[in-house]
């Protein structure tokens, strides 16, 4: 593949193809386009496949563009051009440095952003089975506090029906105390501050 040839610029060019015929040696495939269908991933199955000639199809079958991705291009002294600027570029060691740089650079950022996003979502799967956990927790003790209300709203039920009817009448005027003697204690209280 020439230098600054992808298959993806080369397929995304207007008007886009709805088509691709390979020519893989005596072999010829012809891959359409679906709708939707991302550009990346059809260019990675061109270049698995490494075609010697590679054609863009309109709707009707036409060829709208075709190319050799991998036959190395040369110029009219019969070298290859790519050699030709990369040779420029050698001759400067400044420029290849500041290129090694600019590439480690890149590879380092990428891998530091996949890192931060998969911990990312490492840390809202934690949190998302944090919480169901804590959900799944309150409702369990409400169910016991429930269950617990319940038991003791039986068993003072059943206290009250085995009382006699004497400890009725004293629970019943021991009560009535209470409740009057607070009551007589406002009064008063109100009376007195007049």
């Amino acid at each position: 593949m020439s230098a600054g040839f992808t298959i993806r610029g080369w397929l995304m060019v207007q008007p886009r193809p709805a088509a691709l015929s390979l020519h893989c040696g005596p072999e010829r495939h012809t891959l359409p386009i679906q709708n939707g269908q991302s550009w990346a991933n059809i260019a990675r199955s061109v270049d698995a496949m490494q075609p010697d000639l590679l054609q863009a199809l309109d709707a009707e079958g036409k060829i709208l563009r075709a190319c050799k991705p991998y036959e190395q291009q040369t110029d009219d002294d019969g070298k290859p051009a790519s050699s030709a600027s990369s040779a420029s570029a050698g001759d400067d060691p400044e420029t290849a440095r500041f290129r090694l740089f600019a590439q480690l650079l890149a590879e380092a950022y990428k891998h530091a952003t996949e890192v931060a996003f998969q911990k990312l979502a490492d840390i809202t799967d934690i949190m998302g089975r944090r919480g169901e956990s804590l959900e799944r927790s309150l409702a369990s003790t409400e169910r016991l506090l429930h269950k617990a209300w319940q038991e003791n709203v039986e068993i003072q039920a059943e206290a009250a029906e085995n009382q006699s009817p004497l400890e009725r009448m004293a629970a019943s005027f021991v009560g009535g105390l209470e409740h009057g003697g607070q009551a007589n204690g406002q009064a008063n209280g109100k009376g007195g501050a007049t």
